[in-house]
């Protein structure tokens, strides 16, 4: 879900931290990863019943093993199975509504985040159920 790009690299580092789960997600994760670690069921918050998985320890490891990105997926959960291409220009502004450090980086943020969109293809799913998801991941790697 987060990764850190290194502004002088292009490369991006795992920063694996716990995916908070929501809802009718709950169950279809515990079915998918019954080996994983789950935190507790916490119920009737303001987004209803929520529940985290603990990252494992490979994904921990891979903090040290950074990689070039091969894509950047934008997906969307409730709609009909679809793919598209996204162009530079909209990769970039999505990308810098969930930044979190894009303005306090200045120029050097820029630089990097043109150098993301410019090199890395970008493509947008929409997807009505968690196996379409993967299947449609699976089709694009």
């Amino acid at each position: 879900e987060f990764i850190l790009i290194d502004p002088d690299t292009g490369l991006a580092h795992a920063f694996p931290r716990l995916i908070s789960l929501k809802n009718d997600a709950i169950p279809v994760a515990e079915a998918l990863l019954p080996n994983a670690r789950f935190g507790p069921l916490l119920e009737g918050t303001p987004k209803g019943t929520l529940r985290h998985i603990v990252p494992d320890a490979r994904a921990i490891a891979a903090m040290a093993e950074p990689a070039m990105p091969a894509m950047i997926l934008f997906p969307r959960f409730g709609f009909e199975a679809a793919e598209r291409p996204v162009q530079p220009s909209e990769a970039f502004v999505r990308l810098t509504q969930s930044s979190t450090n894009y303005v306090h980086l200045a120029e050097r943020g820029f630089d990097a985040l043109t150098r993301l969109v410019r090199d890395v293809p970008a493509r947008a799913i929409d997807y009505p159920d968690t196996q379409t998801a993967l299947d449609m991941v699976e089709r694009l790697a």
